[in-house]
């Protein structure tokens, strides 16, 4: 999605039919470097799961060497910790400043729940977190870690669990409302036809 305050790079690949059309990094690099972008404020690379790209270090390198000032933000579920790691410490030794927004749908169980993931909470909280805040102090004013969830039905019964758990950790939460879930649901689950989400 292009405008000229913010450039979303999705990467929708999980639960759907195959797609054969995915960015190359060298699509990527043409479109961060168009001149419309040359004042671009927000760089926001979500999905799906970003972090099952291997160039997400060369794409945030590049957007940074066009624009210091562009703000960039990284979207993930958190299972890829190891990955997400690697990747943020690469970033950060070359001083850029990139938010990681870690998706939770509630605590515990109840996220693996919505996730249909076993273990994905215990990942965030056990290997994720924590090893994004030790690379907050060994490289300084170069990671923010939010939590974002969403504010459907399922979301705001776990909503003063999930908040609570985000105040005991001290890692600010925002919430997205969403009126439909089926959007994340494979095609074959969904109860409305594709062309029925704008509504």
């Amino acid at each position: 999605i292009k405008t000229k305050q913010c450039l979303y790079l999705f990467r929708h690949i999980w639960a759907n039919k195959e797609n054969k059309e995915i960015l190359t990094t060298k699509q990527i690099i043409k479109i961060i470097n168009d001149p419309e972008f040359s004042d671009l404020k927000d760089l926001m690379l979500t999905g799906g799961e970003m972090y099952m790209r291997d160039d997400i270090p060369e794409i945030i390198a590049e957007a940074y060497k066009v624009n210091p000032n562009t703000r960039i933000w990284t979207s993930t579920n958190g299972l890829l910790h190891e990955k997400i790691l690697k990747c943020a410490e690469i970033s950060a030794k070359s001083g850029i400043t990139v938010n990681y927004g870690i998706s939770l749908d509630g605590v515990g169980d109840r996220h693996d729940k919505r996730r249909r993931m076993p273990g994905n909470f215990l990942t965030i909280d056990k290997y994720l977190i924590p090893g994004l805040k030790k690379l907050q102090l060994k490289y300084p004013n170069t990671i923010t870690i939010t939590i974002g969830m969403c504010l459907d039905e399922y979301g705001m019964e776990g909503f003063e669990d999930l908040k609570n758990y985000t105040d005991g950790i001290d890692v600010p939460m925002v919430g997205q409302m969403i009126e439909d879930f089926d959007y994340y649901l494979p095609e074959i689950k969904r109860k409305r036809k594709e062309d029925e989400f704008e509504n």
